[in-house]
C-alpha cells in the first residue's frame, strides 16, 4: 500500500483520520482542541516530505487529493483549490511527458 511506503502519504492519512474523528465527535472546528496539534503536526510532516525526490507522479497526485481532503475538513476552500491546481499541473506535466 502507498501509505506504508511513502511517509508523506502516511502522515496525510493520519491527519485526515484525526480531523475526521474530531468532527465526528461533534467538534465544529477540528483543530480548535488540544489534539488539533496532533493532526496539524502530521499535516505539516506530510507537506515537508514533498521535497523527497522519491515521490512519483502517482504519489504526488494522491497527496494532492489527500491535502484537498484535509483542507475541506478544515473548511479552508482556498487552500483546497490551490492543491487542486497543483494536481492539475502535475497531470498536465505527466500528459506532456512521453
Amino acid at each position: 500500500m502507498v501509505y506504508q511506503q511513502e511517509p508523506a502519504v502516511r502522515h496525510a492519512v493520519i491527519a485526515i483520520s484525526s480531523i475526521y474523528e474530531q468532527l465526528r465527535n461533534g467538534r465544529l472546528d477540528a483543530l480548535d482542541y488540544t489534539g488539533g496539534r496532533f493532526a496539524l503536526g502530521h499535516y505539516n510532516q506530510a507537506l515537508s516530505r514533498l521535497t523527497s525526490k522519491s515521490n512519483t507522479e502517482f504519489t504526488m497526485l494522491f497527496l494532492c487529493i489527500l491535502f484537498v481532503c484535509v483542507e475541506i475538513l478544515q473548511k479552508n476552500a482556498p487552500a483546497a483549490i490551490e492543491h487542486c491546481r497543483h494536481g492539475i499541473s502535475i497531470l498536465n506535466t505527466a500528459i506532456m511527458t512521453p
